[in-house]
């Protein structure tokens, strides 16, 4: 069962340091995006170039999960982990840091706009 919590306790400090990162990292993708939309005037090559820049920063996302989950701890140095509260418990049992509270608030969020989306698909569809 540690196992477990420890690998759930990575992922969500990975997560949650994703989350923060990717608003720095998708507002960079969507300055460039704007940049290249401006030097075209036909819309099918403003549409290919924004669905381009909407899969970078899914992309940068999942790359910087995967990048908190392989280096686990090492996400943030220690003292930064220590002044924001990340977990670095070392087994004495599950602490809930500021990354981790991020990872929570995106999942419930997540979660709600989802089930709202599939209703609203429902409803368009019975029309």
């Amino acid at each position: 069962m540690s196992g477990w919590m420890t690998m759930i306790e990575r992922l969500a400090h990975a997560l949650g340091n994703a989350v923060v990162q990717s608003l720095w990292q998708c507002a960079l993708v969507g300055a460039l995006t704007a940049m290249c939309v401006m030097m075209t005037r036909r819309a099918s090559v403003r549409y290919i170039v924004w669905c381009a820049g909407m899969l970078a920063c899914f992309v940068w996302f999942i790359a910087t999960v995967f990048a908190g989950m392989r280096v686990g701890e090492g996400v943030l140095p220690e003292v930064y982990a220590q002044m924001l509260g990340a977990s670095g418990s070392g087994g004495r049992g599950f602490r809930v840091g500021v990354f981790e509270l991020v990872a929570l608030a995106w999942a419930c969020g997540f979660i709600v706009f989802s089930a709202r989306f599939a209703m609203q698909w429902r409803a368009a569809q019975r029309l």
